[in-house]
């Protein structure tokens, strides 16, 4: 918005970023908005995070949902137009592979992004790579991110959700009840009386609700 001249615009997006994410800021050093200057400053010493890394990992994220969100959207109200939804299709699994590649990277030269490195949002852009990536590479994935649960860099939900599509896509029962099958239903349980004990343990609601 910035770049097509339009400040308020701009200001107004920025405002609301802060406003919902309690630890958004851009580098009081480089930012155009003299106006949050001051707010820049306050969080930028309270986080001290890798801004760099952060917007890059916040990009993984738009890019997966957007092209996901699309594709979604084409399925639901335009069924009939099978041309262009294989089209979005095709470029949302072409999104995949990208951030794929980029998620690899961070993970080679950074290890799992710590919690106070890029924030909440940030780690949780990886993590979302690899629920959406092959078999192969979810199950490579998994003890970085149980470490990561285990230091307290991302919440134990997110490994609950991963491994349960890794035993539903192995043919096993799953543990917390969050995936469904091909037809739309809830994919068999490991223990249906114990499922929202264990849902309620990694911060999940009961299964009931759903």
């Amino acid at each position: 918005m910035t770049a097509i001249g339009d400040n308020q615009a701009a200001l107004a997006y920025l405002r609301h970023r802060i406003a919902i994410e309690k630890d958004f800021y851009e580098a009081p050093s480089v930012t155009s908005h003299i106006e949050l200057k001051d707010t820049f400053e306050a969080r930028s010493r309270q986080c001290n995070y890798d801004l760099a890394l952060k917007e890059t990992l916040e990009k993984i994220f738009e890019r997966d949902q957007y092209d996901r969100l699309l594709w979604s959207h084409a399925v639901k109200h335009n069924p009939g137009d099978t041309e262009r939804n294989e089209r979005l299709a095709r470029r949302s699994l072409m999104t995949d592979s990208l951030n794929l590649v980029l998620a690899g990277e961070i993970l080679s030269q950074h290890g799992f992004p710590r919690k106070d490195q890029v924030g909440d949002f940030g780690n949780q852009a990886i993590w979302l790579v690899f629920q959406h990536a092959d078999l192969d590479y979810q199950k490579k994935f998994l003890p970085q991110l149980e470490a990561a649960v285990s230091h307290g860099d991302i919440a134990p939900l997110y490994l609950a959700l991963l491994r349960d599509r890794i035993d539903v896509r192995e043919g096993r029962p799953q543990r917390f009840g969050t995936q469904i099958d091909d037809k739309g239903n809830l994919a068999p349980l490991l223990d249906a009386s114990r499922v929202n004990q264990w849902r309620q343990e990694v911060g999940l609601p009961p299964i009931e609700q759903f």
